[in-house]
């Protein structure tokens, strides 16, 4: 027996409903403990907590998670990446992994803590060349905020060169989730 959710005025915070949480519409709060305002205010406390050492790429990914309920950038630690394979070359390397944590999806106001998606996913890790000098403009083509931006694009990688990172263990990642 599945349990209705329903949409609620108030979050514990006191968001409204009626507030408008991002661009592309009004905060939504539910009885199951999601709310557009919270999620979003715990995306902006813990960009203290991770860097991509690149303030450039740094904003483009806090941009949108704060600009965007459906479409969002993540900054995914190599440690999250499970049984890496190498898959294809061309302008970079391709490889698979699978997500161990899965990323965030929502902060929960009931939990206390963030709501998880993708858990054990198979994704594809990119490796852009030279990507010092690509990777800003990668991910200014592929911002979430473009309607463009396919839905099967799933983790872009390619920082620093991916094949020393693997064997160095120091590696990471960019998510593209569009839900």
């Amino acid at each position: 027996m599945s349990r209705k959710i329903e949409k609620i005025k108030y979050c514990p915070a006191g968001h409204s409903s009626e507030d408008i949480a991002y661009f592309d519409g009004q905060n939504f709060i539910h009885s199951d403990g999601i709310c557009s305002l919270c999620t979003k205010e715990h995306f902006i406390q813990e960009f203290k907590n991770w860097s991509s050492e690149n303030s450039n790429i740094d904003e483009i990914i806090q941009e949108s998670q704060i600009k965007s309920l459906y479409s969002k950038l993540h900054w995914m630690p190599y440690d999250n990446f499970l049984n890496i394979e190498h898959i294809a070359d061309g302008h970079g390397s391709v490889y698979s992994a699978k997500l161990k944590n899965g990323i965030k999806k929502n902060w929960n106001f009931i939990k206390q803590n963030w709501d998880y998606r993708s858990i054990g996913r198979e994704v594809a890790l990119k490796e852009i060349k030279d990507s010092r000098y690509d990777i800003i403009e990668f991910l200014k083509v592929l911002h979430p905020q473009s309607h463009y931006v396919s839905r099967y694009i799933h983790t872009l990688h390619g920082l620093h060169d991916l094949l020393e990172e693997i064997k160095s263990g120091k590696s990471s990642g960019v998510f593209l989730e569009r839900f």
